[in-house]
């Protein structure tokens, strides 16, 4: 990819995951991939993620992650909880 050599992410106790995810996405923003843009894009992003794990995160992110069908929601919606910080 234009001279920039792609992350490997392995789960090493001295590895840190967010310091990893902020490398990556500076990654995606060098090679030009922008994930808000189109799904295509995001298929791309998620493909190099998938590609940069190696070892026991590969396995983790397998056994545990992929393929599955996740759905977040905003738990503070409709709750009353947005204005906790003024009781």
């Amino acid at each position: 990819m234009a001279g920039y050599p792609l992350l490997n992410f392995y789960s090493y106790p001295d590895k840190n995951p967010e310091e990893f995810i902020d490398s990556f996405f500076s990654y995606l923003v060098a090679i030009g991939i922008n994930v808000l843009a189109r799904h295509a894009y995001r298929v791309r992003a998620y493909g190099l993620y998938e590609t940069c794990l190696k070892d026991d995160a590969k396995d983790w992110h397998k056994r545990s992650l992929r393929r599955k069908n996740w759905e977040l929601k905003n738990l503070l919606d409709n709750t009353g909880q947005a204005n906790l910080g003024m009781t």
